[in-house]
């Protein structure tokens, strides 16, 4: 309440945001409230979006190019091998659609990878590398954009609303509702060999990290569940 505290704060980076008013991504779809809440502060913002992180795909040629086992990121290897066994079906296909090709003009720019159906995008790293190598990322753009709020409460809608385009300056002026956000992937092979030529750089140290499941934990122990409820219906009924 009071909004966010910006003191000691130059610069936000956020990985989120959705830019054809469809569901917003799982980030900020989460905590709409809190997303709307970090949007609406006069703190500089940028955001990597769901159309931009979209550009990027990770296929087994690519996990090929880990040097393992003696990159810290082997120790990952098992679940990025679930990524791309499991995303192009459960996640790749709702992505798909913010990438039809029937958009209006301005929204044709953004180019969906050509490996979305056999690989996963690697959200968070797309995001960190628009922040430490923006000259990879292309027609960077302002916008002024809008959590349509709820009459009795959160939450009621997953959408954010561009209200207005801003072009790529913007003077500085109140913050509060604007975002900064590069709409394109210059070159996604280059891209994708800097970022696993990065993880090569960190070493494997000690031994491995366990791994979750992730959700196919959750998705697993919810079937298990339900098997278990309804067995125990069909005995009550017999």
């Amino acid at each position: 309440e009071g909004g966010l505290d910006p003191r000691g704060i130059d610069h936000l980076y956020l990985m989120g945001g959705e830019m054809t008013g469809q569901p917003l991504d799982l980030n900020f779809r989460t905590d709409r409230a809190g997303a709307r809440t970090v949007i609406e502060s006069d703190i500089p913002k940028t955001i990597i979006t769901i159309q931009t992180c979209g550009q990027t795909a990770v296929t087994q040629s690519h996990v090929d190019l880990l040097n393992c086992p003696f990159a810290a990121a082997c120790a990952l290897l098992p679940k990025m091998r679930q990524q791309i066994k499991v995303m192009p079906q459960m996640v790749n296909k709702a992505v798909k659609k913010r990438f039809l090709e029937d958009r209006p003009e301005q929204d044709s720019r953004w180019k969906i990878s050509p490996n979305i159906e056999s690989g996963f995008i690697p959200w968070d790293i797309v995001a960190l590398l628009a922040i430490t190598n923006p000259e990879e990322f292309g027609e960077w753009e302002y916008h002024r954009v809008i959590f349509p709020p709820c009459e009795k409460g959160e939450p009621c809608g997953e959408d954010m609303q561009i209200v207005e385009n801003l072009g790529t300056e913007f003077n500085g002026g109140n913050w509060s509702g604007v975002v900064r956000t590069p709409h394109l992937v210059r070159n996604e092979p280059r891209l994708l060999k800097m970022m696993f030529s990065l993880m090569n750089e960190v070493p494997a140290h000690g031994d491995p990290p366990p791994l979750s499941g992730g959700f196919l934990s959750v998705l697993a122990s919810f079937t298990v569940a339900t098997i278990f409820f309804l067995r125990f219906l069909l005995r009550r009924k017999l």
